[in-house]
């Protein structure tokens, strides 16, 4: 028996397992990410309406308190969005 050849042969196949776990790690990464992008394109469907709901509720809410402030109070309140908006 020629111990170097079996160490060759041995080393070769060792080599070639890796390379191959490593491609199919690479891939069931690559597909992982893409369901999850999937995933997340449906969620954004599925949640938009009601995200959409939950928006026109808040500013509906938002516009009611605005109705009862006087003209000092909503100019405290453009200053205060327009210097959020600069950041």
């Amino acid at each position: 028996m020629d111990r170097e050849a079996l160490n060759l042969a041995r080393r070769w196949n060792v080599q070639k397992m890796k390379h191959w776990y490593s491609d199919a790690w690479c891939d069931l990464l690559d597909s992982l990410e893409e369901f999850l992008k999937l995933l997340l394109i449906l969620l954004r469907l599925v949640l938009s309406p009601i995200l959409m709901i939950f928006y026109i509720l808040g500013v509906r809410s938002v516009y009611k308190q605005l109705l009862d402030y006087d003209n000092d109070s909503r100019e405290r309140v453009r200053k205060h969005i327009e210097k959020s908006e600069k950041n």
